[in-house]
Parts: C-alpha cells; sequence; structure tokens
C-alpha cells in the first residue's frame, strides 16, 4: 500500500499567501478607531483563502446534478470575499507590502499574475459572484423563466373561465325565465359561480400581483413584506427559519453596499432568511458557460445580458409552502366566501382583489389570523370550563391559580359525553399528547384523567389513574368497584415530557396526598419511594417523624440525618432506590 502524500503546493500562490499573511500582521501594527487594525481591514482572512488555493482547494465546486452553476463551499464565503476585495485594489496591497519588506513586495508581483490568481482577478473584474451584501439581490432584475410561476402553479385553483361563467350566468337566467329548475336551485348554481368567480379572482392575484413581488421585491433592501415584519405583521408564524448566511454571502448581486443584516427585529429577521434562501443568482457568463442548452433558452435574451448582470431562479422547490404563501392564498380565499363566518370587515370582493397589492394581502390575513387566535382563546376558555371539568383540589394562595381539575363525566347523556369528549380534546390538543382519545375509558370508569390548570385554563401536567384488579397481574379492572386501588399510570408534561420545574411542587401533592397502589412515571415528579424497615420506622417515628411513603429530596435528607442512610439505599437498608415498582408484590400485600 502506498503511503499517502500531502497534496503540493502552488508556490506562486503560496508566497503570495504569505506574504499576504506577513503584510496583515505589519499592518495590524496600526490601529484604527473603531475599525481596528490596518491590516485585518484591508485583507481579511485573504491569506487563508489564498492558502486553500495554494493547495489546489477551490473555492467553488460544480453540483453534479441540476443546473449545473458554480455554488460556494460551506464556510469559505467570507474568506472569498476578502480575498476578491483585496485583488480588486493591487496598488493598496503592492504599497502594504513593499511597507512590509522587499521580499513580500516581489513576491506579490511574481504571484499576482500566476493563474488562480488571475482568475480571481477576472472574476472580480466580472463582479461575478462575490458576497457583497447581506441582501440577495436589487429591486427586479432577470430571471430564469417559469421559475417563480412553477413555484406558484401549485397554488391555483380550477375554476370555469371566464366564458364559461358568462354562459352559465346566462343559462341559469333562461332556466329560471321557462320555470325548469326552482329558484333554491338557482341560488345554489349562482353561490357555486360566484366562488368560481373568487377562484378566479384569486388565479389572477398569483399570476401578477404575487409573482411581479418575488421578482422584483422580496429579498431586497424595500422589501415591503420584511417593512411590515418589523411592525410584527406577518401572514403566518414561521416554524422553521433556515441559516441565510451562505445565502446571503455567495448570492448577492452587483453593486450593493457591504452592509449589516437589514432585520432588525425577530420576526424581520425570519423573513429576511426565508426570502433570501429562496433564491439563487448567478452571472450570465455562469448561465452561458454552464447551464444546459434547454435552461438557455429559459433566459430571455441571455445572448444580450452583460456577462456580469445577475439572473435568478428560485432556490427551494416549496418556496410557497415555505415563504407561508400557501396559507396567504387559503385565507384570501376564505376572505372572499362571504359564508366563511369571517367578520364583514375582513371580507373581500372577487372584483377588488386586482387593486390589493401583496403587502396589503400580508396585513389582511395578519388581521384574519388574529381574529382567528382570539376566537381560539374564545372557545378554548369554554372548553377548558366546560361541564365536564370538575375541581379536584385548589391552591388558594398560589398566584398563577394553579388547580386540579378531573376530566369526567357529569351524567349519563349525549351532552354530558360530548362534553367530556371535548374538555379530553382540549387536553390533548394543548398537551400535545393523545389523552383526547380516552373518551370511551373515561367514561366507563375505567380510566380517570387529573389535568393541572392555571388560573386561564391552561394545562401544564395530565395525569391518568386507573382501579387495579385485585389479582396477580396489574391490570385495570374492567368492574371500578371490585378494584382493591387506583393506580398512576402517567404523569405527563407537554408533548409526553416531564413536567416543568416551577409545576413539580403540584404533582408531588398530589401524589402524596393520596393513597396509590402504585405510581407510574415516579421519574417525572421529583420523587423517590420511601420503604423502611420496621426498625428504621421505630426510629422516624421516636424522632416525631411519621415518614411518606414518596418523599421529595428535603424529607429525604431529613429521614437522612435521623437515619444516616447512605445515598444509594432508600429508606431500608435491603434494597436500591427505583422507580418501577413491583405492582404484583403490593397487589399481594394488600391482599393479605
Amino acid at each position: 500500500m502506498s503511503a499517502l502524500k500531502a497534496s503540493p503546493r502552488n508556490r506562486y500562490v503560496g508566497a503570495v499567501s504569505d506574504a499576504l499573511r506577513s503584510a496583515r500582521d505589519f499592518g495590524d501594527r496600526a490601529e484604527l478607531p473603531v475599525l481596528g487594525g490596518l491590516g485585518s481591514l484591508l485583507l481579511g482572512q485573504s491569506p487563508e483563502e489564498l492558502n486553500e488555493w495554494s493547495y489546489g482547494n477551490a473555492p467553488m465546486f460544480m453540483p453534479e446534478q441540476g443546473v449545473r452553476l458554480p455554488q460556494m463551499k460551506r464556510g469559505r464565503g467570507a474568506q472569498f470575499a476578502d480575498t476578491a476585495f483585496a485583488a480588486a485594489d493591487l496598488p493598496a496591497l503592492r504599497a502594504l507590502t513593499a511597507a512590509a519588506g522587499r521580499p513580500l513586495a516581489r513576491a506579490m508581483e511574481r504571484g499576482i499574475d500566476a493563474s488562480p490568481l488571475r482568475a480571481l482577478r477576472e472574476l472580480h473584474e466580472a463582479r461575478s459572484m462575490i458576497p457583497m451584501a447581506n441582501v440577495i439581490k436589487n429591486k427586479g432584475g432577470n430571471w430564469l423563466n417559469g421559475s417563480v410561476e412553477d413555484a406558484l402553479g401549485g397554488l391555483k385553483q380550477h375554476a370555469l373561465g371566464a366564458e364559461d361563467m358568462a354562459l352559465a350566468r346566462q343559462r341559469i337566467d333562461d332556466a329560471l325565465a321557462t320555470g325548469a329548475v326552482t329558484p333554491e336551485y338557482v341560488a345554489g348554481a349562482r353561490r357555486r359561480l360566484e366562488r368560481d368567480a373568487g377562484k378566479n379572482a384569486l388565479n389572477s392575484f398569483i399570476d401578477k400581483q404575487l409573482t411581479r413581488y418575488i421578482k422584483n421585491d422580496m429579498a431586497t433592501p424595500e422589501d415591503p413584506i420584511r417593512a411590515l415584519a418589523e411592525r410584527g405583521v406577518l401572514h403566518f408564524e414561521p416554524n422553521w427559519v433556515p441559516d441565510a448566511s451562505m445565502a446571503r454571502g455567495e448570492m448577492a448581486a452587483k453593486d450593493l453596499p457591504n452592509v449589516k443584516r437589514l432585520g432588525k427585529s425577530n420576526l424581520g429577521q425570519d423573513w429576511e432568511d426565508l426570502a433570501d434562501t429562496s433564491i439563487a443568482g448567478h452571472p450570465a457568463s455562469a448561465w452561458r458557460t454552464n447551464a444546459s442548452p434547454d435552461v438557455q433558452a429559459r433566459v430571455s435574451g441571455l445572448e444580450r445580458i452583460p456577462d456580469e448582470a445577475m439572473i435568478y431562479e428560485r432556490s427551494n422547490p416549496g418556496m410557497s409552502n415555505s415563504l407561508g404563501f400557501d396559507h396567504l392564498i387559503d385565507e384570501l380565499s376564505n376572505a372572499l366566501n362571504p359564508e366563511s363566518g369571517l367578520p364583514r370587515e375582513l371580507l373581500l370582493k372577487s372584483d377588488s382583489l386586482n387593486k390589493v397589492s401583496v403587502p396589503q394581502a400580508v396585513e389582511r390575513v395578519s388581521q384574519i389570523n388574529a381574529w382567528r387566535a382570539a376566537q381560539k382563546a374564545e372557545a378554548d376558555a369554554m372548553r377548558a370550563n366546560n361541564a365536564a371539568t370538575r375541581v379536584h383540589k385548589e391552591y388558594p394562595d398560589d398566584p398563577s391559580g394553579m388547580r386540579w381539575v378531573q376530566l369526567t363525566q357529569q351524567a349519563e347523556d349525549d351532552a354530558a359525553r360530548q362534553a367530556l369528549a371535548d374538555a379530553l380534546k382540549y387536553e390533548g390538543d394543548t398537551m400535545g399528547h393523545c389523552v383526547g382519545g380516552y373518551c370511551d375509558d373515561v367514561a366507563s370508569g375505567r380510566s380517570q384523567i387529573f389535568s393541572l390548570r392555571d388560573k386561564k385554563g391552561q394545562p401544564h401536567v395530565t395525569i391518568e389513574t386507573r382501579p387495579m384488579k385485585a389479582g396477580y397481574l396489574p391490570e385495570p379492572s374492567e368492574d371500578p368497584s371490585a378494584a382493591i386501588a387506583d393506580a398512576i399510570v402517567q404523569i405527563k408534561g407537554k408533548a409526553n415530557r416531564k413536567p416543568n420545574d416551577e409545576y413539580l411542587p403540584f404533582v408531588q401533592d398530589f401524589v402524596k396526598s393520596g393513597k396509590w397502589s402504585d405510581v407510574g412515571d415516579l421519574q417525572n415528579t421529583g420523587l423517590r419511594p420511601g420503604t423502611y424497615s420496621s426498625e428504621e420506622l421505630g426510629r422516624l417515628q421516636a424522632a416525631g417523624h411519621t415518614p411518606s411513603k414518596y418523599i421529595d429530596d428535603a424529607e429525604f435528607e431529613k429521614i437522612k440525618g435521623i437515619l444516616g442512610t447512605p445515598d444509594e439505599y432508600g429508606m431500608a437498608q435491603g434494597g436500591p432506590v427505583t422507580t418501577d415498582h413491583n405492582v404484583y408484590n403490593r397487589l399481594l400485600q394488600a391482599l393479605n
């Protein structure tokens, strides 16, 4: 097996890298107010980037699939930008290296004509793919035909065209005049036509206003949706935001200032990141060189576009979803439907949608979202305190108004059963678990559900208990009257996680105040089982302490102080503490 060999270093490019590193160190002796060292200001990370070049590690790669346009390697954008800017001002570099020493200046003179650096200079002079700003593009620009249109196509709805709608209206009128149809049928047909008119208006909005916004305004310094987001106004709540640093560094358009991130608020920055990563841009020269003939044909007038001019395309096939445009169109559709249940002030007419801009549509949908949130809050408050919700235990001194409620069927009728189903669904939806499907078990008595609620009715912990059989197996009793004792089966916080620490005192009180045959999920309580030998129990009682069946850390330390019990044991010398109890043994003990 041959030994691994180091990659050979291009001596010219390597010499320039070393020269720039020394020049940067020399220049950094001069400190500028606020800006820092002069050398770092002029050269940045260009020595490191050129060192990569000297070993043949180019800053870009050619993707194997799709449009074969060069892409920047991860982590190389900033270095490449520094190198490009440094190469743009050779007189300053020569002056700096000359000041640092003649050998450095000579290295610069020799190396500057080496092919990698010459290519870099040409690339910079063409203003091609140089990371210059934290925005993707200037207003407007050249686009790959169909790129945006294809991404938005899935938002459109099928509907009758204008001519077919006019013909359908005429036929309806004729049929009504001859008595061939009832007025009720006519009213329904006209409502369907009105919905089609709304669909056509939406399709036109997508083709015109929305497409124009993406091509002309999105991800620009003047992006009107980002301006709305800065005020807390957006048409959706982003649930995932990509890292846009590479997009900003690698696909910025020419002549934009090297500015900091434009977004100020969290929501503004979220939209900025989403918009920036939705667009890819490359200079016309790269399209002519690397794109296939079929792709080239989709760029209007490609042969006339200057080499340095950027041509854009969508970078994300699911752009309409990631940018929330699917929700935007859904709610605009509701706003066009007078039977949607929206209040009158939020409705739109189909013949006026052509006058609505995208920012105005975003504002309207944001208002609809707020209205729906208020409706949900009101509905949740009713569900949180409906007829199936019974107070189990209150904590009057707690400032948050915490209380335990039991979700139970209060009567044997359909209304009471529906109230229970609604209460369980609210618990499950809010907590992010499956208790919403427990209605049959709760109604039959096979399961009991307790919820820790604050004064607003918001749940924070869910506990399930079950009556246990008198037998050899820890199974729930089909006949609650035949059960020997209830057992806690589950103790869950949101998304089935351990409850937050702030709720543990209430959980511990629930556990310690009941007579349970077993406690499942004890690891979610901050408690441990207390088991004691008769000798230990006598010593504790003699010391005036009646131990609990389940103990918290404070009681554990108190009992240790009395008994001197090692940490690795529970309270009995007989065995280690576990949270997995032997229910079988406990049942036998209860029977004896």
